[in-house]
């Protein structure tokens, strides 16, 4: 298994996503002139799905998505993470993140979210690209 995540079961990597999703809804719900359904559209309504077992279903079943590997190198011990890719050191750094502060800001709470930037600058912290010998 090439997944960063594995160990955790598809449906409860859909449970965070369907959670960061909701966390994100709150925050946009909060922005003027932001419409949840016109603006943004929950995942599980884009998806059609009622729940994170559905949406594991329908994410699987998209023959887009079959080639989407996650960002990984083989090391010694196996397959680990790529942090020199971009969804470690942009997607999230400037994604997520000034997501995330503009929540706190605006009093919208983003456990999730805020988690998904915490890990991802712990493994940047340890595993820096900039630090691995070559």
């Amino acid at each position: 298994d090439r997944s960063p995540s594995r160990g955790l079961g598809d449906v409860y990597k859909r449970q965070l996503y369907i959670r960061a999703d909701q966390e994100l809804l709150a925050l946009c719900s909060r922005c003027p002139g932001m419409e949840i359904g016109r603006d943004i559209i929950p995942v599980l309504n884009y998806y059609e799905s009622r729940n994170a077992a559905e949406l594991t279903g329908k994410i699987r079943s998209i023959p887009a998505f079959r080639g989407v590997k996650a960002p990984m190198v083989l090391r010694e011990q196996g397959w680990a993470p790529d942090f020199a890719s971009r969804y470690f050191t942009e997607d999230v750094p400037l994604g997520t993140g000034p997501i995330c502060r503009l929540a706190e800001k605006l009093g919208v709470p983003s456990p999730t979210l805020h988690s998904f930037v915490e890990w991802n600058t712990s493994m940047l912290d340890r595993f820096s690209p900039l630090q691995e010998k070559s």
